[in-house]
């Protein structure tokens, strides 16, 4: 994806810094892949199905993403960058999450699809530049890779916690 979704994009911004928000009248649409090379500011209801490719920038959420119907999936992809909240955040994120860092800032988050990061960071002595202190995800099935049927990572034991369903 890195190196076509230019090529592939349904929508390309200018570089920059970009801000979307979505209005309970007016919810967010995000439909195909969006490109945006610069910096995201990202809020409000969403609704499609679509990805936001942030190749070289950061997204900064400034509140809480929430899917207007079940028919809503969508992607945030930030390769290089990191996804922000605002120090005492407590938002509801329903989109699968993708980026080099984890999310930063934040009381606590819930999110509903996915989280994939390079770096983990849950244990930094700055609150400013760690995880949310209680984050939930709730795995939405509709995600799927087609290149593989496993993920596989490590965590420390004293990180995790679950419930069999």
């Amino acid at each position: 994806m890195l190196r076509n979704a230019r090529s592939y994009a349904h929508f390309i911004f200018p570089d920059g810094h970009h801000k979307l928000i979505g209005l309970l009248s007016k919810p967010l649409e995000i439909e195909g892949v969006t490109y945006i090379p610069g910096n995201l500011t990202l809020g409000g209801p969403i609704s499609g199905r679509g990805i936001l490719y942030v190749p070289n920038g950061s997204v900064r959420i400034l509140d809480s993403l929430k899917a207007v119907d079940k028919q809503t999936l969508i992607a945030i992809v930030v390769p290089n960058g990191k996804i922000m909240m605002p120090p005492n955040a407590r938002f509801k994120i329903d989109a699968a999450l993708s980026a080099r860092d984890s999310i930063i800032g934040g009381e606590a988050v819930e999110i509903n699809g996915n989280l994939l990061v390079r770096n983990l960071n849950r244990h930094t002595q700055d609150r400013a530049s760690s995880m949310p202190k209680t984050v939930h995800i709730n795995y939405d099935s509709r995600i799927r890779n087609r290149i593989a049927n496993k993920v596989y990572g490590s965590i420390g034991k004293q990180l995790v916690l679950w419930r069999e369903l």
